[in-house]
């Protein structure tokens, strides 16, 4: 195990720690009942490295109900009830009833329940249409660095690479939802995308002519293989395909593939290649809250929906990657193809990847901040190919 893995492994244990300590001491909020204190002694085991912690715990005699005021609140997620990727956002609700005693209980919904449009999040907090929400910055129009904090090209490929990269650039995405008047809590994570066309293709070549549904950076990204798209919302996909619309789509990975029956009209799939993807890698997006129902949480409750978060954000590398396999081979037996792009390819999607960025770090003085810590990111990480091509674009651009 190298020195990136052992710090990566130490990390997810350091998490794991962390939210059990956070669920093993919540309810000072509540009101003064009689308790009971029990103690456990957890050992996780993470690739070739284990910890062992001892808590302690205390509960009411009463049965863990709730003994104070209960929190109710509304949160969203751009993805549908139906979707495989809406039970990440469900595990991280039950976490966050059982860490609270039931004292904080979200109801999660998808955008278009609430009437969110994917350009109007931020907004819809600030006005308490939802109090919570799962944030997808690549739809956002407030500022450049926004479609930069998601889903976009690059070789991030699992949750240790986004959560690495999360902490890098944390600070920045801090300061810019604090701007546009939002609290951010915590990311999530989303697996890096496959791209599915209706007709047989096997290469960037073979693309030419074809109208892929995109969104975010991606559609920078397709340009600049001389690739055409469109950005479309989830839920016309289905009848775009149907009626020709589109040629292909991007949208998550092939358990929504086939979920949402898009396995029956684009059959030819593309896998990410593991530290070269196509059109996205590993991807956040944010728990974020509206400022005055934050604020007026007990301080115990709030490190309780922080460390749920992040107890999800690791939780959903789990649940996606094994999704992934399961509904891969049900998509293989009704007759879908999984396909991998050729070596000759991944220059292509680095150079054009590259260009991105560059493209992002001249929007405004945090784009280029944002952009410029990729380097060390990537290199760090073990993407020494993404982390030198960007650092010679950046210098013949004089952007370093």
């Amino acid at each position: 195990m190298n020195t990136r893995e052992k710090a990566l492994v130490a990390v997810a244990i350091i998490l794991l720690v962390i939210g059990i300590a956070a669920g093993y001491g919540i309810g000072s909020s509540a009101a003064p009942v009689k308790t009971v204190t029990k103690t456990a002694t957890v050992t996780t085991t993470v690739g070739k490295a284990a910890a062992t912690v001892t808590v302690t715990r205390t509960v009411t005699a009463a049965g863990g109900k709730p003994t104070g005021k209960t929190y109710k609140f509304k949160i969203f997620t751009v993805f549908g009830k139906g979707d495989p990727y809406f039970n990440d956002i469900k595990y991280f609700v039950s976490l966050v009833k059982n860490l609270t005693n039931g004292a904080v209980v979200f109801e999660p919904y998808s955008c278009p329940e609430l009437g969110i449009k994917l350009a109007e999040q931020l907004r819809a907090l600030k006005a308490g249409t939802s109090e919570f929400g799962l944030v997808s910055p690549a739809f956002l129009p407030e500022d450049p660095v926004f479609p930069l904090m998601s889903s976009k090209p690059g070789p991030l490929s699992d949750v240790y690479d986004l959560y690495y990269y999360i902490k890098e650039e944390e600070d920045i995405i801090v300061k810019t939802f604090n701007k546009f008047g939002v609290v951010y809590v915590g990311p999530m994570y989303y697996r890096p995308e496959t791209v599915a066309f209706r007709v047989p293709v096997h290469s960037i070549a073979d693309m030419k002519g074809k109208i892929i549904r995109s969104a975010g950076l991606a559609a920078t990204f397709y340009k600049l293989l001389g690739l055409e798209s469109v950005v479309m919302p989830g839920g016309e996909l289905y009848t775009a395909l149907q009626t020709g619309s589109v040629d292909a789509l991007e949208w998550t990975d092939w358990s929504s593939h086939y979920v949402n029956g898009f396995y029956e009209l684009a059959k030819y799939v593309f896998e990410p290649v593991r530290g070269v993807n196509f059109h996205s890698e590993a991807y956040p997006m944010y728990l974020c809250a509206n400022p005055d129902v934050w604020n007026s949480l007990p301080e115990d409750y709030k490190r309780a929906i922080r460390a749920a978060i992040y107890l999800t954000f690791f939780h959903a590398g789990y649940r996606q990657d094994k999704a992934y396999q399961y509904y891969k081979q049900k998509c293989i037996k009704a007759g879908n193809v999984a396909l991998k792009l050729p070596e000759e390819d991944f220059k292509k999607i680095i150079e054009a990847g590259v260009q991105v960025y560059i493209i992002m770090a001249k929007k405004s003085p945090t784009c280029l901040e944002y952009v410029k810590r990729h380097i060390h990111i990537w290199r760090d990480l073990g993407y020494v190919e993404w982390a030198n091509a960007l650092e010679q674009a950046m210098k013949k651009n004089g952007l370093i």
